[in-house]
């Protein structure tokens, strides 16, 4: 309590960030992505109504058009559900964007980081269609938030030496490869970080602890099968095109 009433500008500065970005997403109008994975079971424009359907619908989509199955299974289920608990965890999750990104850089959140991290992203190019559009939201700020809260926790153990569990690593090491299988965006800086990690602290990954090194090595070996398996559908979608062309 003590330290809530001597830093309550920087909680109000959150709350009020909390509720500007849920009237944004209140505002924001469904488009014409959110309702194609409404509608669409295995290439066929019907309405989801279970969750057979949703599966086979995730399928279609991913063995046709893109690798980023996770968001896009989100996508139906929000779509088939309500969209309040959608618009809800949004705020949420932007707000833990920035604490995250101002604790990275800064190592503490202060009133100042915040609210000119704020400003960079509110000023920024397509704000609604990252941050408060259904299907961009789940594309890129839940994975962008996954991926700055699993680097945040991976490289401060390796380069800020914090503890973690074991428990903590396992989970760390399997979140890895759900949040690089969600995004090719998210499989190429995530893997290219710890790629960088590697290069940079190679002796002291080196000298670690074998368990270390297989937490390490497996953690950027589950980015690049994520890199693979979601390229390999692109891949064969274009094979198909260029097939077809001659």
């Amino acid at each position: 309590m003590e330290k809530l009433k001597k830093n309550w500008p920087t909680v109000l500065l959150m709350l009020g960030i909390v509720g500007c970005v849920f009237i944004i997403n209140i505002a924001t109008l469904i488009s014409p992505d959110d309702y194609s994975y409404a509608y669409t079971i295995a290439g066929e424009d019907l309405k989801i109504t279970s969750f057979s359907e949703l599966l086979r619908s995730a399928k279609s989509i991913y063995m046709g058009w893109t690798g980023r199955i996770i968001p896009h299974l989100l996508v139906g289920i929000f779509m088939t559900t309500h969209l309040l608990p959608l618009k809800i965890i949004n705020s949420l999750l932007f707000l833990c964007l920035l604490l995250y990104l101002t604790k990275f850089i800064t190592q503490k959140n202060t009133y100042l980081s915040l609210t000119l991290a704020f400003g960079f992203f509110v000023y920024g190019k397509m704000f609604g269609e990252k941050f408060a559009w259904v299907c961009g939201s789940l594309n890129y700020l839940w994975t962008t938030t996954a991926l700055l809260i699993y680097l945040y926790y991976f490289y401060g153990y390796f380069v800020e030496n914090r503890s973690l569990t074991r428990y903590s690593k396992i989970i760390l090491g399997l979140s890895g490869f759900l949040i690089g299988f969600s995004h090719e965006v998210t499989a190429f800086v995530g893997g290219a970080f710890l790629g960088m990690l590697l290069l940079g602290e190679g002796k002291k990954v080196w000298k670690s602890s074998k368990s270390d090194k297989i937490f390490f090595l497996s953690s950027i070996l589950l980015f690049g099968i994520r890199k693979y398996i979601n390229n390999n559908s692109s891949w064969q979608h274009c094979q198909k095109y260029f097939r077809c062309r001659k």
